[in-house]
């Protein structure tokens, strides 16, 4: 079986080439330091497995599989699993999903090349046949699974990337609340127990533009009303920043309220989260993350204990210590706070106190 397209001086000098230019351009636009780890170590480690993959798959499809293909998973590879070590603490449910149908299809492939039958009399010579396209797909399949690593970290670009003007990118706090007022006056509970859902989700969605500004949010967050498990009242989805509410919940302005806030507020954890794990080991013992706990956020993202999914009242409180749930209370109390009196204030300002003397002319 042979798929020989490039010859040995070829194979190995292009493999070496592109090795190279990959790891200039990585180092250039996505290289981050692992977990722990100083930056001038991390690119120690980058390059040695760059080096070693390109000698064992040298050693591996010298002599067989030399062609463009096979080039680029070499040169690929590498490049995919120290992208999965700086990102493994946060990922997006979307690529879990990938991995998932990627594999499915992998295990596919080597079922059918496993069970396939040929036309060949020696039972060394199938051996060695299947074990070829195993040890091929195979290849392919990490060579997909790199490639989908690397646009997870590039599009999870580290905190500092953006180059947009702060000046620019500075939001007036105020004038938002001011231009949502109409929004704010609707959480009043006369007021709203006369809207519809849909106009109940546009209040919660104009709310998360405030939210956004306050936090500091960078992500497009979307609100939506839709059906949950029962008892849930509200969840956070970090793979597309969707906050779903559920319509039991719409009884009350107020309760609507804090369960919106509730879950935004998870949504700030995870972009914190999210910068902690984008920056080098120096970085990461910053007061200002030793002061949020965000190691420990990093931590129960990773092993979240969903209140939907406790079996008895040990996990559910392991669900309610949880420091991102704790945290996310402390915040919707307090802003639930401020929006009541946020309205309170809109209506004295309105009410102007009378001056007795108005009116009397001295003679």
């Amino acid at each position: 079986m042979r798929q020989n397209v490039l010859s040995k001086n070829e194979y190995i000098i292009n493999t070496f080439f592109y090795s190279g230019v990959t790891f200039i351009i990585y180092d250039l636009i996505l290289f981050r330091s692992l977990k722990n780890v100083s930056g001038f170590i991390s690119v120690v480690i980058l390059a040695a497995m760059v080096v070693l993959s390109d000698m064992i798959e040298l050693i591996i499809d010298l002599s067989w599989n030399r062609n463009w293909k096979s080039v680029l998973g070499t040169v690929i590879i590498p490049f995919g699993v120290y992208s999965y070590y700086q990102i493994s603490d946060v990922l997006p449910q979307t690529f879990i999903l990938a991995v998932k149908i990627i594999i499915g299809i992998g295990i596919t492939c080597e079922l059918c090349i496993l069970t396939a039958k040929f036309s060949i009399i020696t039972k060394k010579r199938v051996v060695c046949i299947k074990v070829k396209l195993s040890y091929v797909c195979g290849k392919c399949l990490i060579t997909c699974l790199s490639f989908i690593i690397i646009l997870c970290l590039l599009f999870k670009p580290a905190p500092g990337d953006n180059n947009t003007d702060d000046t620019e990118s500075m939001i007036n706090e105020e004038q938002i609340i001011a231009d949502n007022m109409d929004a704010i006056l609707r959480l009043q509970e006369f007021e709203w127990c006369k809207l519809s859902k849909e106009q109940c989700q546009e209040v919660l969605q104009r709310i998360c533009i405030i939210e956004k500004a306050h936090l500091g949010i960078n992500e497009d967050i979307k609100v939506v009303i839709t059906n949950l498990e029962e008892h849930i009242a509200g969840t956070f989805d970090p793979s597309d920043f969707t906050v779903k509410i559920s319509p039991k919940t719409l009884y009350s302005a107020t309760n609507s309220l804090s369960t919106c806030l509730h879950e935004i507020y998870h949504g700030y954890e995870y972009c914190v989260s999210l910068a902690y794990c984008s920056v080098s080991a120096e970085y990461k013992d910053l007061y200002i993350f030793r002061q949020a706990h965000v190691s420990d956020y990093v931590h129960e993202f990773k092993n979240y204990q969903a209140a939907s999914k406790a079996e008895n009242e040990e996990q559910l409180e392991r669900y309610y210590k949880q420091l991102i749930e704790i945290d996310s209370r402390k915040y919707e109390e307090a802003r639930t706070i401020f929006y009541l009196n946020t309205i309170s204030e809109y209506w004295n300002s309105l009410i102007k106190p009378r001056n007795w003397g108005d009116g009397i002319k001295n003679e």
